[in-house]
């Protein structure tokens, strides 16, 4: 039997960064997939529950969700790491290029 649910997660806005906390207990690295194609991040991951050689109790549990990024994010820069069941994601912020100053020459 498979469920297919989004993951909880937290969004934290700082200055330089997003940091975005999925709660993905029991998924092992292996199980999990991260991607960005165009501007929209994917987070997908499997768990499995139980004992396949008992069907009565056997289970797969789907994570999955997807997040528009627009122009503000450096996709190359992305950073994940697993850590006992929390998938944390570090989305660089692209340095806003403040108004430019053109210098005048004089005559």
């Amino acid at each position: 039997m498979k469920h297919k649910v989004q993951p909880l997660v937290d969004i934290v806005d700082s200055a330089e960064n997003f940091y975005l906390y999925f709660d993905l207990p029991g998924v092992n690295e292996s199980d999990l997939d991260v991607g960005v194609e165009g501007h929209v991040l994917s987070v997908q991951a499997k768990q499995l529950i139980g004992d396949p050689d008992k069907p009565e109790t056997y289970r797969e549990k789907n994570y999955e969700c997807h997040y528009e990024l627009g122009e503000t994010i450096d996709v190359e820069k992305i950073k994940a790491k697993l850590d006992q069941g929390v998938l944390k994601l570090d989305l660089p912020k692209i340095a806003k290029k403040g108004p430019s100053k053109i210098k005048i020459d004089v005559a």
